[in-house]
């Protein structure tokens, strides 16, 4: 079962990040601290805080919808880049607008400041290379593939916590049929 990508609160986690950073980021190491709050967060509330598919690529995990919004190739590109802005020069990603926290929990937050805490040192070979040390990541080595797909199931199960599993499909499910009536309301016109 896949996701739903979570753009504005993941634009919001984001931003959040740089913000705790000054503003400006490496985009690797960014990507990084997200994706380590993300997978800590999912085992222990079962609520992704991107909703994004991950691959196992040469530099460790990454998330595929955040990397493409950086990378200006995402179809919600032109709404990113009003409060993000990436330069490819030194691979960078700076906070150029606020798009408010209103989608972050206190929860969410408090989880990615301790992220941010722990890894803010690193530089982003460094916390490249530590991702290389999740099971998630070794289980799906791409080798010499440019990427391979780490299933979010299995970063559930690197963190024994497998039971998480069927609360996320169930609130993923639901998540679907309220956006099915949402889009296609029943409701019987009086004409």
């Amino acid at each position: 079962m896949r996701l739903k990508f979570r753009f504005k609160r993941s634009m919001q986690a984001v931003a959040y990040l740089l913000k705790l950073d000054g503003g400006t980021m490496n985009y690797t190491k960014l990507i990084k601290m997200l994706y380590i709050a993300d997978r800590e967060w999912m085992a222990k509330r079962a609520d992704p805080i991107t909703g994004d598919v991950v691959f196992a690529m040469k530099m460790g995990p990454v998330l595929s919808d955040v990397l493409h919004l950086i990378k200006d190739e995402h179809e919600l590109s032109r709404v990113w880049s009003q409060f993000i802005r990436t330069n490819e020069d030194d691979k960078s990603v700076t906070l150029i607008d606020d798009p408010g926290d209103g989608e972050l929990s206190t929860g969410v937050i408090a989880k990615l400041g301790d992220v941010y805490e722990k890894y803010r040192k690193l530089d982003y070979k460094q916390i490249s290379s530590l991702t290389h040390t999740f099971p998630e990541w070794i289980q799906h080595d791409p080798g010499k593939k440019s990427r391979k797909l780490i299933p979010w199931e299995d970063i559930l199960r690197a963190q024994g916590r497998e039971k998480m599993i069927s609360y996320i499909e169930d609130a993923t499910r639901e998540d679907a049929e309220i956006d099915y009536l949402t889009e296609h309301s029943f409701v019987a016109s009086p004409f």
